[in-house]
């Protein structure tokens, strides 16, 4: 009697853990952190690009502005 309640007790723990959709939350969040990952790094040469730009002008007008002492 108790092999007929180990089995439908079995049976009822793999439909409960297919109907589980709290996993699913965790996977949406990891595939949004991923496509963020993806922009972040496409995104990178052209910020790497732009901020040198800005930190050679900086760096030109500083040179400019230091009187020379030589």
């Amino acid at each position: 009697m108790n092999e007929v309640f180990k089995e439908v007790n079995i049976m009822d723990r793999v439909v409960k853990f297919l109907k589980d959709e709290d996993g699913a939350f965790a996977v949406e969040y990891a595939l949004i952190a991923v496509l963020i990952g993806v922009a972040i790094i496409g995104g990178a040469p052209t910020l790497s690009a732009s901020l040198s730009g800005i930190f050679r002008y900086v760096d030109t007008k500083v040179a400019e502005s230091i009187p020379k002492i030589i």
